[in-house]
């Protein structure tokens, strides 16, 4: 029986030696460069905050830009949102413009529209897609097709997100 258990060992000890000199004889994948790693992660991270950004906008009652632009753009689209209007505050077209030609393309504002869509109303806003066109510096320029197929609508942007350091902000938005 001692036999009988010695020769088990012996057998099992060849078997795992083999198995380790195989998986040991394995060359080591080589590393692919696609630039600097650190670009890659911020760019993938900007555009999952930016889906998920959008896709939380569209599903509140009442949603707010606010929270996901930063102030100067808050107050752009705000301004273009209410160019005409009987508001207190609101501006003129030729107003608008010269106010905001140094900072934005207002040729590119949806002056009178929306936040993100054209469309006071929606039935259920997807991202279609989000794809990087490109980024300098802390800004990435993502080309964005938003799909409402209850209303039959898509909606193409180009929508530049900010690392702020602090997170994510919608920076700008090319309607």
């Amino acid at each position: 029986m001692k036999a009988m258990f010695n020769i088990l060992c012996l057998v099992l000890s060849t078997i795992q030696c083999q198995k380790q000199s195989v998986v040991d004889s394995q060359p080591a994948p080589k590393e692919v460069k696609l630039g600097k790693p650190t670009e890659i992660n911020q760019s993938e991270a900007a555009k999952k905050w930016l889906t998920r950004a959008i896709d939380q906008y569209f599903q509140q009652e009442l949603p707010e830009m606010k929270p996901i632009t930063t102030a100067k753009y808050y107050e752009y689209k705000t301004d273009a949102t209410n160019v005409g209007m009987d508001r207190d505050g609101s501006l003129t077209e030729k107003q608008f413009r010269d106010k905001w030609k140094e900072s934005f393309n207002t040729d590119q504002a949806g002056i009178g529209e929306g936040f993100l869509i054209s469309g006071q109303d929606w039935s259920k806003i997807e991202v279609q897609k989000c794809e990087l066109q490109s980024h300098n510096q802390n800004k990435y320029f993502f080309d964005v097709i938003l799909n409402d197929p209850g209303f039959k609508e898509k909606y193409s942007r180009t929508i530049v997100v900010e690392d702020t350091g602090n997170g994510f902000l919608i920076a700008d938005i090319l309607e």
